[in-house]
């Protein structure tokens, strides 16, 4: 992403430069100068936005992805602690009924 954004900011940035330039009858070599410097300024700017915009997502999916694993593993515990609760109420009924049939 941060290519990408690098990429955008410092093409429109030279072409706005180079407009300006143009529209103000500026001198050639000053219009390729100023353009040129905005070039490399704004991609410096749009790599580090990049940057940050990727770091921003990975840790949104990464913070989302680890409570969505702790819900479900809260949800794999409360199930089998149920099943567990089930399994002794069953030995239970299952030790009444054979202390019924003594």
């Amino acid at each position: 992403m941060a290519p990408v954004y690098a990429a955008i900011l410092s093409v429109l940035a030279f072409l706005t430069a180079i407009a300006r330039g143009v529209l103000h009858n500026g001198n050639p070599d000053r219009i390729l100068t100023v353009a040129w410097l905005s070039l490399l300024v704004f991609a410096a700017v749009g790599y580090f936005a990049g940057r940050l915009a990727e770091w921003i997502v990975d840790e949104s999916v990464r913070t989302r992805m680890a409570a969505e694993m702790a819900a479900g593993e809260s949800v794999r515990t409360r199930m089998a602690a149920e099943m567990a609760a089930g399994e002794s109420e069953q030995e239970a009924e299952t030790a009444a009924e054979a202390d019924d049939q003594r």
